[in-house]
C-alpha cells in the first residue's frame, strides 16, 4: 500500500472551506469556491454557486 502525505496548504484550505460551510455564512464560503463550483446534495441534487445567496 502506497501512503502519501497531504501538503499543509491542502489541509489548511480543507479546514477553512468546512469552517466556512459550517458557519453558513454566505460570504465565508464565497471565498473559498469558484465561479463554477457545484454542490450536490442528496435532498437538493446539483446546488450551483449562485443559488448559495438566494437561501429562504
Amino acid at each position: 500500500m502506497i501512503t502519501t502525505e497531504i501538503p499543509q496548504f491542502l489541509q489548511e484550505l480543507e479546514e477553512h472551506f468546512n469552517a466556512a460551510m459550517i458557519s453558513n455564512d454566505v460570504e465565508r464560503i464565497a471565498e473559498c469556491i469558484t465561479d463554477d463550483w457545484l454542490l450536490v446534495t442528496p435532498e437538493a441534487g446539483p446546488v450551483p454557486r449562485g443559488l448559495l445567496s438566494r437561501r429562504p
